[in-house]
């Protein structure tokens, strides 16, 4: 039984352990929750949406308590928050409602930002359960990373806009800001609040303490009302020249704003409108929670499981978008914050929650306290935080071809919108996967007949010729999909293989199309190319391996395919390469290439010999008709065929009866050698195609002659070795081509 002093020495370190980090983190954060809310209420209920600034203030607050709670992460300590991504695209897209909409009543605009509000978190919530059930979460990655730096950058210099516009209490954004830099009020303001936000990301830049920027935030604001104290200056003054927010009246009709009758005045017109822009949120959401995933994977050393993290996450978003609240997020920041202070359990999030539902308590205070530079500061120094980490850090990181992309949406967007943004950033993708898709070597592999034989195995001299005349048979082997952007990728190879000079002319081209996974209509186009430079240069082409599909589009684009024409087919590159072999050793007209008798085979293969005659005359010469067996697999291997004219073809009968031919043997070929070498069993039939004329080499006569006529014995041997000394250089050479 455990005493009682030893009890209470486990609870206490079980509390030190477990809930004190847990409250110490959840304080933390909860303060900033706290006044990021107030933050982006501010900046999202400003101008003429101010009326709803109290509504926006308890929506937001309550988002970051349902988004804290609401997301059961699989990281222990993982939660949600509202992100502020999101906030700085709202509110140019609140703006925009808002000037719609001038002349209606309040009401109206309140009510209908909240709808707009709430369908961004619901379309990225739709988003990520869809992405994440059909199991897409890997593939959302392949977003080029330029466009989407390019993107946050341009999101935070849009918070960096909507700070300096809360100051000057004016929407215009950009250049226009400077007609209101005459009021020395306004840029004293503005100055204030950039003294603020820098400050406050210098101290964070050079102290890590998660006590820093709550500490920061207090004293500023304790500094301001002490100037305040020590100047005279009146209340009152101070909210008629924007440094308080004015008060929260409860004359105007949003005081009375009935939630149970705001379905009614939603203009859903408005919505609709800013639609691309609830996209491009949701986007924006989905691609930063897989990079949020792979970075906490990386640090805290646990594996994150991006489809069940998205599904959970758009789970959340769907709840918050029941009352229009914003969308969010787990927080790389926060989690990190939590690890560091050793907040590792599950009561993190509610803990979070649980603070910021205070803080909601006296939301209505808190706004009327809190200077305006100050929460106009807090949205510029996100903004600051934002820019600097993707467009200033990102200058050392990453190529400048790459960083020229993400400079370019991002002037975009401070230039033009948001809009703009997205569609040249939409642009830019395209652009570089077609071109980085067209840099990819389509054409996988070369060789040639010199280096690929067919399965055809033919007399020593037929592949000696072979073997000099081979480069100008050409086999390509394509992969990928084929557009005009990587289709002229073959044309252009083409074109310099024509133009060498240290080789043959190019007369047969095989392009093996078995790796294709398709063709569009422009890569027809390069073909038309390929069929002008066959028929100037005079080689054919010779496609293999095509899909029905493949055919199709082929025919369709006016292609025909006849043998003995520029374009032809056949059914795999090995028969294409025998037609080749067959074709060149046609043209070489020499007939001893595909017919000679015995002597003449032999006579190739060891020279020019006084008893080769002798040599015949231990062969017993046989006739086979078509189809007739030589060999047998499974019989012993007791004989040696040597073929004089005809050909055979060596099969293997499958399992389940079907018959696979091995290879093709032709005139002047050796039959069963490697299986007497080695006194093996035959491995394969050996029949007959047409009629073949052979002469035949008994084991038992080859062993009478090394005991009669040893140097005829010998003559024998050599020639054996020979002949696979030959075929082991020309295995070789092919090993050498599937390298390359």
């Amino acid at each position: 039984m455990i005493d009682q002093a030893t009890q209470d020495k486990s609870d206490g370190k079980w509390i030190q352990t477990a809930w004190l980090p847990t409250l110490l983190t959840a304080l933390v954060i909860g303060i900033d929750n706290v006044g990021t809310s107030l933050a982006s209420a501010s900046l999202l209920y400003s101008g003429s949406l101010a009326s709803g600034l109290n509504l926006g203030i308890h929506v937001l607050m309550l988002s970051s308590i349902v988004m804290a709670v609401g997301l059961r992460s699989t990281q222990p300590n993982g939660f949600g928050v509202v992100q502020e991504m999101g906030i700085a695209i709202l509110s140019v897209t609140l703006v925009n409602m808002s000037n719609h909409l001038e002349g209606a009543a309040d009401g109206t605009r309140v009510a209908t930002s909240l709808a707009i509000i709430g369908s961004a978190s619901l379309v990225t919530g739709l988003l990520m359960v869809v992405v994440g059930r059909l199991q897409l979460g890997s593939f959302a990655r392949y977003i080029p990373f330029p466009v989407f730096a390019g993107f946050l950058a341009g999101s935070g210099w849009m918070l960096i806009d909507g700070a300096v516009s809360l100051l000057a209490d004016t929407h215009s954004g950009g250049l226009e800001l400077l007609s209101h830099m005459s009021d020395w009020m306004v840029l004293s303001q503005i100055m204030t609040a950039i003294v603020f936000a820098v400050g406050l990301t210098i101290v964070l830049h050079h102290f890590s303490h998660p006590m820093i920027m709550p500490t920061y935030i207090v004293l500023s604001g304790a500094i301001f009302y002490i100037i305040v104290y020590l100047g005279g200056w009146e209340i009152d003054n101070l909210q008629m020249n924007g440094w308080l927010p004015k008060p929260i009246t409860h004359t105007n009709e949003t005081s009375q704003f009935d939630l149970r009758s705001i379905h009614s005045q939603i203009v859903w017109s408005e919505v609709a409108l800013a639609l691309p822009s609830l996209l491009s949120i949701a986007m924006l959401n989905l691609l930063d929670t897989l990079f949020t995933l792979s970075g906490l994977e990386l640090t805290t050393g646990r594996e994150l499981e991006p489809n069940t993290e998205l599904q959970r996450t758009g789970i959340a978003n769907l709840l918050t978008s029941t009352f229009g609240g914003a969308s969010g997020f787990m927080d790389f920041g926060y989690t990190q914050l939590a690890e560091k202070m050793g907040a590792t359990n599950r009561w993190t999030g509610p803990a979070v929650a649980g603070v910021t539902a205070f803080g909601l308590l006296f939301a209505e205070s808190l706004i009327t306290i809190m200077p305006v530079f100050l929460s106009s500061g807090i949205v510029l120094f996100m903004g600051i935080e934002i820019v600097l980490e993707w467009l200033i850090a990102t200058r050392r990181s990453v190529p400048r071809s790459e960083w020229a992309v993400i400079l370019m949406v991002f002037l975009v967007i401070a230039g033009a919108g948001f809009l703009y943004g997205l569609a040249l950033g939409t642009t830019v993708a395209i652009v570089l996967f077609v071109v980085n898709y067209a840099r990819l070597p389509v054409v996988r592999r070369v060789a040639t007949a010199a280096q690929q034989r067919s399965n055809v195995d033919r007399s020593l001299e037929a592949t000696r010729y072979l073997g000099q005349y081979g480069d100008t048979v050409v086999l390509l082997y394509i992969h990928g999909y084929l557009f005009f952007g990587s289709a002229v990728a073959i044309v252009d190879w083409i074109k310099s293989r024509i133009a060498s000079q240290d080789k043959l002319p190019l007369r047969y081209l095989i392009l093996d199309m078995r790796r294709v996974q398709g063709a569009d209509s422009s890569a027809m186009a390069c073909f038309s190319k390929i069929q002008n430079l066959a028929e100037i240069n005079e080689f054919n082409v010779i496609f293999c391996s095509m899909t029905t599909q493949l055919e199709t589009l082929f025919l369709g684009s006016g292609f025909h395919f006849e043998p003995n024409t520029v374009f032809s087919i056949e059914t795999d590159s090995d028969h294409a390469l025998e037609r080749c072999e067959e074709l060149l050793l046609m043209d070489a007209k020499n007939p001893s290439l595909l017919n000679a008798n015995i002597q003449h085979h032999f006579e190739t293969i060891i020279g020019p010999q006084k008893r080769i005659p002798d040599m015949i005359k231990m062969l017993d010469r046989l006739s086979f008709p078509h189809e007739d067996v030589l060999i047998r697999r499974g019989d012993p291997a007791d004989c040696i065929y040597f073929l004089e004219s005809g050909n055979v073809k060596i099969s293997l009968t499958l399992p389940d009866g079907r018959t696979l031919r091995l290879r093709t043997m032709t005139s002047g070929a050796i039959v069963g050698d490697v299986g007497v070498c080695l006194g093996q069993s035959r491995t394969a039939d050996v029949i007959a195609e047409g009629t073949v004329v052979v002469y035949r080499l008994q084991t038992t006569t080859l062993e009478t002659m090394e005991k009669q006529d040893s140097n005829l014995a010998i003559l024998f041997h050599r020639l054996l070795e020979r002949a696979l000394s030959e075929k082991i250089v020309a295995m070789n050479e092919a090993m050498k081509a599937l390298q390359h």
